[in-house]
């Protein structure tokens, strides 16, 4: 499913390149949505770094791009103190909710 290879790509980034002690994975399913967010505690990046393959950003571009084939949303905040990746997926009326 594509939510599951969001989380799947946002965790190996934070295995690449976050140098993490510790990172969650929130799944959560709402009347209209279903969200996730995984957070570490890296050393994050800045916002305006390029997001070529030589920043290692191609994760990032993957995770936006599967969210909006689907008609979702991304909100990626980072910083000294972390990284934090919010996924929206909306739940259309053929598609059950998850148990």
């Amino acid at each position: 499913s594509t939510l599951y290879r969001i989380a799947q790509e946002a965790l190996t980034n934070v295995a690449r390149h976050a140098q993490a002690r510790h990172a969650s994975v929130v799944v959560e399913c709402r009347a209209d949505e279903v969200v996730v967010i995984v957070d570490d505690d890296g050393h994050g990046f800045e916002a305006g770094e390029p997001t070529g393959s030589r920043a290692g950003h191609f994760g990032l571009i993957g995770i936006r791009e599967r969210a909006a084939v689907l008609g979702g949303r991304t909100v990626i905040e980072s910083g000294a103190g972390g990284t934090s990746v919010f996924v929206a997926l909306p739940l259309s009326p053929e598609t059950p909710a998850p148990a």
